[in-house]
């Protein structure tokens, strides 16, 4: 006896199931290119996606890195006037608003310019980041390799230091001779830590900047701009210890010294708006901040302040001429925030 089945059912089910996995396929491949246009009309606020011709130098990655706290900071897409803001004679000035994040001045933010001993901020965020204040480093020869020119706060090989009192060595006179002793301390060798400078510039989107020492004397691939100095300066203030001491006009270091008695240094803030030197017509409380000088540099200055309602400030000037004009033209960026 023969038995007849239809296959029609069995078709249909095939036909069916294909259908349906057509189906899927495409609204996949519809959602996933509806994602893709959604991401490409959307500007987040204060999203470096949004000035890529400023940000030549940034890549795919260094992107995606700066959205992740760009929300936080304000961003720069060109020259911002002021009314009160006259700067003639500085190349580059800005003024940051940190509490509204807001660019109340910008002159020439983008510029590459050569930072000096501002490079010393970086210097000093690294150092809070990776050791601890009351750590003992003994000075080697390292601090020989300093250049010639470069400001000193007279150290000698085999004095014995804390962390925390090369901090203010480095950051009250300036001396690029601690600079190199932390730098070895942190990472080994100088090579290493400016690796490490590197590094962080990076994380902190601040990717027109290249290190190659860690106190700022000259060197031709050694630059940065306003901006940057701003993200790194920004993330300094963050501790407490740098707050103190640039906030400090004087500082009595007593250590042991290479014969094994004790020393004395007494460090003097280069800053003098901190150090009295210079007294501004203006009510803003000032915190405190980071010199620069080389006949490359100009002079250079970033401040951090306060008006009286405790917004801070951060304004930067590099550049200048001279010393005079230096802090006449950082007094006209603070008067904008009297």
């Amino acid at each position: 006896m023969n038995f007849y089945v239809s296959k029609r059912p069995a078709k249909r089910r095939v036909n069916k199931l294909l259908i349906v996995v057509i189906a899927a396929i495409c609204l996949l491949c519809l959602a996933f290119f509806a994602n893709k246009l959604r991401e490409s009309f959307r500007k987040p606020a204060n999203s470096y996606n949004i000035h890529d011709s400023l940000f030549g130098m940034m890549t795919y990655e260094d992107r995606t890195l700066a959205e992740s706290f760009a929300s936080n900071l304000a961003v720069v897409a060109k020259d911002v006037s002021a009314k009160r803001v006259n700067i003639k004679d500085a190349k580059v000035a800005c003024l940051f608003a940190l509490n509204q994040k807001e660019v109340i001045y910008s002159k020439n933010a983008h510029k590459t310019v050569y930072p000096a001993s501002l490079t010393k901020v970086m210097t000093a965020l690294l150092v809070l980041e990776n050791s601890k204040l009351d750590e003992e480093v003994k000075i080697t020869d390292v601090i020989n390799k300093l250049p010639a020119g470069s400001s000193k706060s007279n150290i000698k090989v085999g004095d014995v230091f804390k962390v925390e009192q090369l901090l203010y060595a480095m950051l009250l006179p300036s001396g690029g001779d601690a600079s190199l002793a932390l730098a070895e301390h942190i990472s080994g060798s100088v090579d290493e830590f400016c690796a490490l400078m590197n590094n962080r510039a990076r994380e902190l989107g601040a990717t027109n900047t290249n290190f190659m020492n860690p106190h700022g004397f000259f060197e031709e691939k050694h630059y940065t701009t306003a901006y940057d100095i701003y993200l790194i300066f920004n993330e300094a203030i963050k501790h407490d210890e740098f707050l103190k001491i640039i906030s400090t006009p004087r500082f009595i270091c007593n250590y042991t010294s290479s014969v094994n008695k004790a020393g004395q240094l007494t460090f003097t803030n280069t800053n003098r708006y901190i150090n009295g030197e210079h007294k501004p017509s203006i009510d803003a409380m000032i915190i405190g901040g980071k010199t620069g000088y080389t006949s490359e540099a100009g002079r250079c200055l970033v401040l951090l302040s306060r008006d009286e309602d405790k917004n801070s400030y951060i304004s930067i000037v590099m550049k200048a001429s001279d010393s005079g004009m230096l802090y006449s033209q950082m007094d006209n960026l603070l008067r904008e925030i009297d």
